[in-house]
């Protein structure tokens, strides 16, 4: 196997020699090493990454293929490191030309899943055009093994992703064109979208008690706030995504819809509603909980054959409120109350113990 000789600029940082180049896919998988942890192994010879799942890396090849967003480049760089000297050829300027010798081995530090990607790409899914994609590689030079796991420690716990309320918004601003929404359709997020405008409308709404309930991404908090825009958007999940019929109505009648299901509820538990902090109903173990038994209630009320208000939903509702004697099941001290679902498991436990107080959905044969 041949030496690779690449372009590089070389500098120095902190003593730390390291190079900065670009290096092809069909490349960078021959010359990239990952140093995994292996079950079994003695501590002294371990690795330090963990096995990536073949389904990320497949996901990781689709989205390098162009067939999950818009665009598909990896403007990030990878970070390898060299163990042993590297020989480098300077023309003066800090520029020259970089040498891997066939022997050597270059230690994928930062970037495994997306070279894996490429990887699953070239030799699973024969996606021979691929070989000559370019990425941005940065090179150190003479790290042992030990600051080599030291900078793979310090990359994945001191960056941070994206939050995921700004997430939303970013999927709102792709989903604005055609091609944009087909795409969040073939990943099973254009929920997200919806659910991101339905809590838009919620917040705004003046006559809604959500209004300026609902702390939005890079928001101060403020008294009036309650839940954070993420928690609210993501338990809207069972209300906008789907088959039923409200996952096909337009997000303003969705959030008119949701309004008077809210104002039903504070209709029938007034004093839940005054002094939220002292209730859980406006947190997250209420709005998961009651926003999966929505769905229900709403059917529930379009059986009655009238116009779907708050008093219809209040009819609705009133057997699981009466049956957990009212707002005192949601105070937030009541420890046998709903207080105690406090986690996603909860949350479901919660929702089937609420919907059992409700009528079955009746169908005509």
């Amino acid at each position: 196997m041949a030496d690779l000789k690449i372009p590089a600029l070389k500098l120095v940082q902190e003593g730390c020699t390291m190079y900065l180049t670009t290096m092809l896919a069909k490349d960078a998988v021959r010359v990239g090493k990952v140093d995994y942890w292996v079950p079994g192994k003695p501590d002294a010879d371990q690795g330090y990454q963990r096995e990536p799942k073949q389904s990320r890396l497949r996901r990781i090849a689709r989205f390098i293929l162009g067939k999950l967003y818009p665009t598909n480049i990896l403007p990030t760089a990878i970070l390898m490191n060299s163990r042993e000297a590297l020989s480098f050829k300077s023309n003066g300027d800090g520029s020259g030309t970089l040498t891997i010798r066939s022997s050597q081995t270059l230690w994928v530090v930062d970037g495994q899943h997306r070279i894996g990607g490429l990887q699953f790409a070239l030799q699973e899914m024969e996606a021979a055009e691929l070989e000559d994609y370019p990425l941005l590689v940065v090179i150190t030079e003479n790290l042992d093994r030990f600051e080599e796991m030291l900078q793979f420690y310090v990359v994945n716990t001191e960056q941070k992703k994206i939050r995921t309320d700004l997430a939303n918004r970013l999927l709102q601003q792709q989903a604005k064109s055609t091609e944009g929404f087909t795409r969040l359709l073939e990943q099973g997020v254009e929920w997200k979208v919806r659910a991101t405008a339905v809590t838009d409308r919620l917040n705004t709404d003046k006559k809604s008690i959500w209004a300026s309930r609902i702390q939005a991404p890079n928001q101060k908090k403020t008294p009036t706030h309650i839940i954070k825009e993420v928690s609210f958007s993501t338990s809207l999940k069972p209300v906008v995504s789907g088959t039923s019929i409200l996952s096909k109505l337009h997000v303003d009648q969705v959030a008119e819809l949701l309004a008077r299901y809210w104002r039903a509820l504070e209709t029938l538990m007034p004093e839940a509603f005054r002094d939220p902090d002292k209730y859980v109903i406006q947190k997250t173990p209420g709005v998961f909980s009651l926003h999966s038994v929505f769905p229900l209630a709403f059917e529930l009320a379009r059986q009655q054959g009238q116009n779907i208000t708050v008093d219809s939903f209040a009819e609705v509702l009133r057997p699981m409120v009466e049956a957990e004697n009212g707002a005192e099941f949601w105070e937030k001290d009541n420890e046998d109350g709903a207080a105690q679902y406090g986690s996603m498991k909860g949350f479901r436990i919660l929702t089937n113990k609420l919907e059992g107080y409700l009528p079955r959905v009746q169908v005509n044969f």
